[in-house]
C-alpha cells in the first residue's frame, strides 16, 4: 500500500518546513549575542599615527582589551581579561590604587586583585583579573575603570557590566 499523491507531496512539505526550520535556528544561534560582560574596547597610545622612513604614515599604536566574563557575587566582583600590544613590545601595568569598580548608586570599590606589571611582546594576549570585594550587593550597570601605564605613558579607560 503507497501514499496517495497528496501524502507524498505534503511529506515532502514537512520535511522541507523541517529543513527551513533548522537552517533558521543554526542562523540565529549564530548571530546570538556572546556572554555577559564579553567586549573589546582600544586604547590609543602616545594620542595618534607615528611617522615612518621618508614621511610615510604609519598605523596607529594601541593596546587591544578584551572582556572575557564578569561576574558579580554579594561579595566578589570579577572580571577576566586579555590585553595585546600590536606591532610592538610594550610594558604594561595597571594602578590598583586608583582602579576602581563603580556601582550605579555611585558606590566605588578599589580592585583587590594581583597587581598587573609585566612586558608585553607585540601580538600576544596576556590574560589577567580584575577582582573588587564589595560589602553589599551591588546596583547594575557597573562601570570599572582602569588606569594604568603602557611604557612610560598613563592611560585611563572604562567598560561596563551590565
Amino acid at each position: 500500500m503507497g501514499l496517495s499523491r497528496s501524502q507524498t507531496a505534503a511529506a515532502w512539505v514537512s520535511c522541507a518546513v523541517a529543513a527551513v526550520g533548522v537552517i533558521v535556528t543554526y542562523v540565529v544561534s549564530a548571530r546570538a549575542p556572546g556572554p555577559q560582560g564579553q567586549q573589546t574596547f582600544t586604547v590609543i597610545i602616545n594620542g595618534g599615527s607615528s611617522n615612518g622612513m621618508n614621511g610615510a604614515q604609519g598605523k596607529e599604536s594601541s593596546l587591544n582589551f578584551e572582556v572575557k566574563k564578569c561576574e558579580s557575587g554579594a561579595k566578589l566582583v570579577f572580571c577576566s581579561l586579555s590585553v595585546m600590544s600590536p606591532r610592538y613590545d610594550r610594558r604594561f601595568s595597571i594602578d590598583s590604587y586608583e582602579t576602581r569598580l563603580i556601582d550605579n548608586d555611585g558606590d566605588n570599590f578599589h580592585v583587590t586583585s594581583e597587581p598587573v606589571n609585566t612586558a608585553l611582546e607585540r601580538d600576544q594576549k596576556l590574560a589577567f583579573k580584575l577582582a573588587f570585594n564589595v560589602n553589599k550587593e551591588v546596583v547594575h550597570p557597573l562601570t570599572v575603570r582602569m588606569f594604568g601605564y603602557v611604557d612610560n605613558q598613563r592611560f585611563n579607560k572604562g567598560f561596563e557590566i551590565k
